[in-house]
């Protein structure tokens, strides 16, 4: 996928910007609080209906107004010319393909995209979420039934949860019953297609890390389900998804009383892990801040080799001050991997990211982006 032209009314500093991209590598340079980043959640915006930017939805409306616009006119990979549009007024966002609406459910996968910023650094070196927030949103991109059994697990979620807040009170146990069978069932589902997915992505982090880091470190993850054993959720077992039901099943027979206590749900792929290794130690403790960025970036090249062969459709990469962190070396062998087939966005602050992505070779476009007026260079 390419974005030709980017249009974008009243989002941060833009009051209006009209940009034309290439089809390569496009630096963006420019201060810190200038706009760059803006550009680049305008793309994710609609592509994956949210910014990768931490924060509420109403953060990204410049102060002062009510509404912003974003246009974007693109082309896929087998050529097929394509306009997506947002129209936001606070809370609510308005999504189309062309002059026909469409629900963000719908939208999602159309435009595949993989970000990247200094926020995501703890999918390596913090706790779960981050690294369920990942699996989910490259899933849900790939994926629309798993989107769709994941959306319908977090709302049985807080319904159980809400029964196991007051479960002194619990009178309607048949009801509760219904809605533990209901978190097997979608559990389950969901479960199956994440362990099918770390498979996949497995292999190819191992070749992305050796040839980023020009190395033989051993590194590898794992995905570790709560409630499951660890053969279940290694996937290595042949397992289906009617047997994880049944595990499911036995598991919460088995804390039914802990949850009472504990007032929620204790097992669930709502708090699941990607364990990662390096060496076979727990990569947080035993990586040095090098191979933590490291196996970040060889995550998300991952993440962008298998959207692409599942979405049939290359995706566009998000690179949000990034290349700053790295040394030269890992910079060069990155730019050289995407520069092959995809577009490519970084921005930095950094204007010898410029001379050093010239050297390189690849073909790209630059930008400087001034108190949100954006000047092609």
């Amino acid at each position: 996928m390419i974005v030709h032209t980017l249009r974008c009314r009243n989002i941060r500093n833009h009051v209006f910007s009209e940009v034309h991209f290439g089809s390569g590598v496009n630096v963006i340079s420019g201060a810190n609080g200038h706009g760059k980043t803006s550009l680049l959640e305008c793309i994710s915006l609609i592509a994956l209906t949210k910014s990768f930017v931490p924060g509420p939805d109403k953060s990204w409306i410049r102060a002062g107004e009510d509404q912003c616009d974003i246009k974007a006119l693109c082309t896929s990979t087998h050529g097929t010319a394509c306009e997506i549009s947002m129209h936001a007024e606070k809370r609510v966002k308005e999504f189309a393909l062309g002059d026909e609406p469409i629900t963000p459910r719908a939208l999602l996968g159309t435009v595949p995209v993989v970000a990247m910023s200094p926020d995501m650094r703890a999918i390596t070196t913090g706790g779960p979420s981050e690294r369920r927030k990942m699996l989910d949103i490259a899933l849900s991109q790939s994926d629309s039934v798993y989107l769709d059994n994941l959306v319908r697990y977090k709302k049985a979620l807080q319904q159980r949860n809400a029964l196991l807040k007051d479960a002194d009170g619990i009178g309607d146990m048949a009801g509760f019953d219904a809605w533990t069978e209901t978190l097997c069932t979608l559990g389950a589902a969901v479960v199956s297609k994440r362990i099918q997915f770390v498979s996949q992505l497995r292999e190819r982090v191992k070749e992305w890390y050796a040839t980023i880091a020009q190395s033989n470190e051993h590194v590898h993850i794992v995905y570790k389900c709560e409630g499951l054993a660890d053969e279940d959720s290694e996937g290595e077992s042949g397992n289906t998804v009617s047997l994880l039901e049944s595990r499911f099943r036995d598991a919460f027979r088995a804390i039914e009383s802990r949850e009472m206590r504990n007032g929620r749900t204790l097992i669930g792929p709502h708090l699941d892990d990607l364990h990662l290794e390096l060496h076979d130690m727990p990569f947080r403790d035993a990586a040095s801040q090098g191979q933590h960025k490291t196996m970040l970036i060889s995550l998300k090249l991952a993440e962008f080799s298998l959207l692409r062969d599942r979405c049939r459709e290359t995706p566009i990469v998000l690179f949000d001050d990034v290349f700053s962190e790295l040394d030269a070396q890992r910079a060069h062998n990155v730019v050289e991997v995407l520069a092959r087939d995809a577009q490519v966005f970084v921005t930095t602050t950094d204007e010898h990211v410029l001379a050093d992505i010239r050297e390189q070779g690849p073909e790209y476009q630059a930008y400087r982006v001034e108190h949100g007026t954006v000047t092609q260079l």
